[in-house]
């Protein structure tokens, strides 16, 4: 069975409807990968916070009072308990007793993940935000040269 091969179309031979549908849906298709982004990075964020709170825990700081981040702005305060263990949640509600330095590496591998998602959604985006540029440039030409038409022909 074949693959189906991307198919390339020249936009200068669209009709100035169809461009205008086609810059639409590339509109469209711009603002989801955006949003998905921006989650992504926020992701990251998390997963580094995360990792310099791992940083923290060591044997020496037990018992020291320190503020527990419940979310993002806001912070109980709290001792710190058992240093040799830490629970990881690994996600859907699942989590795993590990040591911080194992915590440290899962906590790097995600980091890692989301950077090369990050990296592969950005060249997607800015691949469909050159595409959308093009569709832009030839609908405006194609509209100029209507007008001039039309006014040609109503100076006949």
């Amino acid at each position: 069975m074949s693959e189906a091969q991307p198919q390339t179309v020249d936009v200068g031979q669209l009709p100035v409807e169809q461009l205008t549908n086609l810059r639409e849906q590339l509109e469209n298709e711009i603002q989801h990968p955006a949003s998905s982004l921006e989650q992504l990075i926020r992701a990251a964020n998390q997963y580094n916070d995360s990792n310099r709170c791992l940083e923290s825990i060591k044997s020496g700081n037990e018992g020291k009072e320190t503020l527990i981040p419940l979310t993002s702005s806001l912070y109980v305060p709290g001792k710190l308990g058992d240093s040799k263990s830490v629970m990881l949640d690994i996600g859907t509600g699942y989590f795993v007793e590990r040591t911080p330095k194992q915590a440290q590496e899962y906590v790097k591998r995600k980091i890692d993940l989301l950077k090369s998602n990050i990296e592969d959604v950005r060249k997607a985006v800015a691949m469909k935000k050159r595409n959308f540029e093009v569709v832009s440039m030839v609908l405006r030409q194609k509209q100029q040269m209507a007008a001039q038409q039309t006014a040609q022909a109503a100076q006949s």
